[in-house]
């Protein structure tokens, strides 16, 4: 599904008062990030997944110092008693800032948002999950062993 720049726009103009959700999840992804020491939190990874036996739309927005840095909609087949996943590949690599990470699911009005950062530099995974009762749920690691091969930014 490819998205205009004003659809972005629009969409995150509608984020102002989206809720948290999230838990600590684990994850082993070898994924690249955002972020460093300078006191910037980096994303290493972002996946979704579905549990349920119907299909769903996640919907992901990744924000870097209020503006869109990443946008992508993820059709997710029935999982129908195994699990339908999907590791996003990243467009919000290479630079420091602050990062939001918003997750959505199907045609829902509100968003689930995740501000990475808290000053002091963490590394954080997140997965989007729809679970099989068809509830909608964000988890997050701190830490997880993808931020030890996670580059940080830097600058020249």
């Amino acid at each position: 599904m490819n998205t205009t720049r004003r659809e972005m726009l629009a969409a995150a103009g509608a984020l102002g008062a989206a809720g948290f959700a999230g838990c600590l999840g684990e994850d082993t992804a070898n994924q690249a990030g955002v972020g460093g020491d300078d006191g910037d939190s980096r994303l290493a990874y972002l996946r979704v997944a579905n549990e349920d036996n119907r299909d769903h739309t996640v919907h992901l927005l990744v924000q870097r110092d209020g503006e869109p840095v990443h946008w992508s909609s993820h059709d997710l087949a029935a999982g129908n008693d195994r699990v339908t996943s999907r590791t996003i590949e990243q467009s919000w690599v290479g630079a420091s800032g602050e990062v939001t990470v918003y997750f959505r699911l199907d045609g829902a009005d509100e968003w689930d948002s995740f501000d990475i950062d808290d000053g002091r530099g963490d590394c954080y995974g997140a997965m989007a999950k729809v679970d099989g009762d068809g509830e909608f749920g964000v988890w997050f690691q701190k830490d997880p062993p993808a931020c030890e091969r996670t580059p940080t930014a830097t600058s020249e």
